[in-house]
């Protein structure tokens, strides 16, 4: 979807917003002990494909307090931000230096240098400013990806960049070996799909289905009914979740309404669990299977 497009996305999602007292742009990482991850999409080649993406324990470097970013138990590198002045930098784990890759504070006509991997530079201009759920949004005149993603390059208060927070490292080693697939030259692009945190849907690009536009070999609980099976579906609130509890004995599923409210949470622990949704009314509700490194989804319908 073009900029033109992004820009008519609504904004009535409902998100959970937790700033520092000090801070003028509210944080990545509000606190320690909140669980956050990111829902994303890579392209590679002509295809597209879902991976995800979680901040580790604290880490301090030449006097500085960083979060560890991983994907799929794979260390990728450091964050730290400064949120008096909206800025966050991001240390690849094999690079020798953090590179800035957002900076809130930035106003129209402002250009910010954007470093990509393999040490492409480009002094980009802002050329929309916004707001997307209450938070700020900049975006710039340069486009990321081409047919899956095609998007303009843009930092989100409080969510970061949308090219994820990978985009600048110099050694792109790590993500190669966290995300396995059939990666070539070109195939470093990633959109921000979704942010959580804990359980709750703080960020959503698409905020209708909650999903990340077309994919290709995506894992779609409904076309892969060996992760997980709700039946009756549509229904009328009640409904029964089938899974492997071997396959599935690490994941949870949690059911959110389309505001991003975590409704109710529970672990996969045996081959058949009965949920009832009644209470919340007819409509669309969105699920998510997830291990913490990896991410399916669903939607579950009440008439």
């Amino acid at each position: 979807m073009n900029m033109i497009g992004k820009l008519l996305l609504s904004g009535w999602m409902v998100f959970i917003w937790i700033v520092n007292a000090d801070a003028q742009y509210a944080s990545i990482v509000p606190n320690d002990s909140i669980d956050i991850t990111w829902d994303l999409k890579q392209e590679i080649f002509t295809a597209a494909f879902p991976r995800t993406m979680s901040l580790g324990d604290t880490i301090t470097i030449d006097s500085a307090v960083y979060r560890k970013v991983d994907m799929n138990s794979t260390l990728l590198g450091y964050l730290r931000e400064d949120t008096v002045v909206g800025k966050a930098w991001f240390w690849g784990a094999n690079d020798s230096a953090e590179y800035l890759i957002m900076d809130m504070s930035l106003n129209l006509g402002d250009t910010f240098k954007l470093k990509t991997t393999f040490n492409s530079t480009f002094d980009v201009p802002v050329i929309w400013i916004d707001t997307i759920g209450g938070r700020k949004r900049i975006l710039f005149n340069y486009t990321i990806g081409t047919g899956f993603i095609g998007e303009n390059f843009s930092f989100i208060e409080g969510v970061g960049p949308n090219a994820s927070l990978v985009y600048s490292i110099d050694d792109p080693t790590p993500v190669y070996n966290a995300a396995p697939g059939p990666w070539g030259p070109n195939d470093y692009v990633f959109l921000v799909c979704n942010k959580y945190q804990d359980t709750n849907l703080v960020y959503a690009w698409d905020t209708v289905n909650f999903g990340c536009g077309q994919f290709v070999d995506i894992r779609e609980t409904e076309k892969y009914p060996d992760i997980v099976r709700v039946s009756p579906n549509p229904s009328e609130g009640v409904v029964s979740i089938y899974s492997d509890p071997f396959n599935n004995r690490n994941k949870n599923f949690t059911v959110y309404d389309l505001t991003g409210r975590a409704l109710k949470r529970f672990s996969l622990m045996s081959s058949v669990i009965k949920v009832d949704l009644s209470t919340y009314g007819k409509g669309v509700y969105l699920y998510r299977v997830s291990d913490g490194r990896s991410s399916d989804y669903g939607r579950i319908i009440i008439e």
